[in-house]
């Protein structure tokens, strides 16, 4: 497997939690959330830690997610500002 392919990690993962094998699914998903930092590998791996019994390690992944959930809104919201201003005119720059 090519290790920047994170969708393969993800399929690899997937199948594991359907065959019931926690600790391989675990380790895909941390895999595809080493290789791209999108929250929903987040999910997925604090998913397979609360399937598999590991409920402290799935709160963690939950509390993180949400942290990065957290940024990326508002992120989002600072550059739809700064949008919105500079359509008006108003952002502070000049040109």
């Amino acid at each position: 497997m090519y290790p920047d392919v994170f969708p393969a990690y993800i399929v690899l993962g997937w199948a594991s939690l359907a065959k019931s094998m926690f600790s391989k699914a675990i380790a895909a998903f941390e895999n595809a959330s080493s290789v791209s930092r999108d929250s929903i590998w987040l999910r997925l791996l604090g998913q397979a830690h609360g399937i598999s019994g590991q409920t402290e390690k799935a709160e963690g992944s939950r509390r993180y997610w949400l942290t990065m959930s957290e940024q990326r809104r508002r992120t989002v919201l600072k550059l739809t500002d700064y949008g919105g201003r500079a359509n008006l005119g108003i952002s502070g720059l000049t040109r």
